[in-house]
């Protein structure tokens, strides 16, 4: 028993550069025509899976509606999940970016939608409505 103890994580797979690359939760095979569009948002020829939760870290999971945080290039940006999916062994995510009005404070209508791997996700937001408008309290990672 005490022997299984001493194995340490990193022992129970060969090493490679990037160990672990998040993943989908159940896919499913994406249709026709959303294969046609999600392979042309990132120059894949490969299948597309579909999905609407994915683990974006070890142990860190989100779903579609979640509000995240996101880094997008040298910006962190705030959206909402729309769905998930994977092509080329890669995963993505499909994000509704909310425009910040201050203090805080998104508009949560009308804003674009991004396709960014699930590696920018930094972490899931609580929010509360203000009005027209969602309120994100700042989380540990936003000073980062």
């Amino acid at each position: 028993m005490t022997d299984v103890l001493r194995i340490e994580l990193n022992d129970l797979s060969p090493k490679t550069e990037n160990p672990w690359a998040g993943g989908l939760c159940k896919p499913t095979l994406a249709t026709d025509a959303a294969t046609r569009v999600l392979q042309s948002a990132v120059g894949s020829q490969d299948t597309v899976n579909v999905a609407l939760q994915c683990y974006y870290s070890p142990g860190a999971f989100c779903a579609a509606h979640d509000v995240v945080l996101l880094q997008l290039g040298d910006e962190r940006r705030v959206g909402k999940i729309k769905f998930f999916f994977e092509t080329d062994n890669i995963s993505y995510a499909a994000v509704t970016l909310w425009e910040g009005v201050g203090q805080n404070l998104f508009n949560p209508t009308g804003g674009p939608t991004a396709v960014c791997e699930v590696a920018c996700i930094l972490d899931t937001c609580a929010y509360a409505w203000r009005g027209s408008y969602i309120a994100v309290p700042p989380n540990t990672c936003w000073n980062e």
